[in-house]
């Protein structure tokens, strides 16, 4: 929000944001006049749209960093190990058991 904000009162004709997740933006949230949210699955149509607007536009392209994205993704991962490994030591005992 503060860089959008920034680049409208630097004189950007248009600014847009693109992103993977529209809906985290709450509503009521203080964009520059005009500002439209767009998904990742428009850029293509949004840039065109940019080129045709004279003057400077601006495109901020909102994305999760690959860094965090790993982070997320090895945390995640080890949780399903865990369970699964617990289910395991479960049915192993119940087997166990019930022999």
């Amino acid at each position: 929000m503060q860089i959008a904000n920034e680049m409208a009162a630097e004189g950007a004709r248009r600014v847009v944001v693109v992103t993977d997740e529209p809906w985290k933006y709450p509503a009521g949230t203080k964009w520059p006049a005009g500002l439209k949210i767009y998904h990742r699955d428009d850029l293509q149509e949004v840039q065109k749209e940019l080129a045709g607007v004279p003057g400077c536009t601006v495109l901020i392209y909102d994305q999760t960093c690959a860094a965090e994205k790993r982070r997320r993704r090895k945390r995640t991962s080890s949780r399903i190990l865990t369970s699964a490994s617990s289910l395991t030591s479960s049915s192993a005992r119940a087997a166990a058991i019930a022999a």
